[in-house]
């Protein structure tokens, strides 16, 4: 698994370097706004650089080399494995660079207390988390396509769900459902504090990316190369 992700990082360093850069630019200038979320902007710094994990999907498309890769002694299961791995990097370094702007450029505005707080990297951890575990199965079926179709299929979801709730009047249960997950959140952190959240997270998180792992082996076993 880890020789296909450093084929990936050799073959793709120069896209992913200038990417990076990009990325981290935008980074600087958020950091530098007035009021910044410090759990908001870490958050944003693993959503940026998740789509570097792309770049070799892109690549492999270009060039049609999906075929050849899975035909050396490798199996699809080390190749999606890597996607993961390499996706979750990706992710983190996004966080840790944001961690490092925020706190060492001079025109930061993120407060630095909250910047390093476990509730912000916990934050950071679950949305980045939730989004590759969403998003990597359509990317694993159909490419670097899959992820615009997800993103669409996002917004759509977004776009009907909250009219459908408002006509069968579902939006109350809705809402009571959300209450009652902030209310065992609550309960969670009363009883057990911090450690037992991030506990309970790490829990969900897992079972998240083992599900998704398992439906993006079964789409990538029937994908035609």
């Amino acid at each position: 698994m880890f020789n296909v992700i450093r084929k990936d990082l050799l073959l793709n360093r120069r896209s992913l370097l200038g990417l990076a850069l990009v990325q981290a630019g935008f980074l600087a200038f958020l950091a530098s706004e007035a009021g910044r979320s410090a759990p908001v902007y870490v958050t944003l710094g693993g959503l940026f650089f998740m789509p570097l994990s792309l770049g070799p999907v892109l690549r492999e498309e270009k060039f049609g080399a999906l075929a050849l890769g899975c035909s050396l002694p490798v199996s699809r299961r080390t190749v999606v494995a890597a996607r993961y791995m390499f996706n979750l990097g990706a992710a983190l370094a996004g966080v840790v660079i944001a961690l490092g702007l925020g706190t060492l450029l001079p025109f930061s505005r993120v407060p630095i207390d909250r910047l390093w707080s476990a509730d912000a990297l916990l934050a950071a951890v679950t949305v980045v988390t939730l989004a590759m575990a969403l998003l990597l199965p359509f990317v694993v079926r159909f490419g670097a396509a899959g992820f615009t179709v997800a993103m669409v299929g996002l917004l759509v979801l977004g776009l009907v769900v909250a009219p459908i709730a408002r006509l069968t009047g579902a939006a109350p249960a809705l809402r009571s459902a959300a209450r009652q997950a902030v209310a065992v959140i609550g309960a969670v952190h009363a009883g057990f504090g911090m450690p037992g959240v991030v506990a309970v997270a790490g829990v969900l998180l897992v079972a998240a990316l083992a599900v998704s792992f398992w439906l993006s082996l079964r789409a990538f076993e029937r994908r035609d190369l």
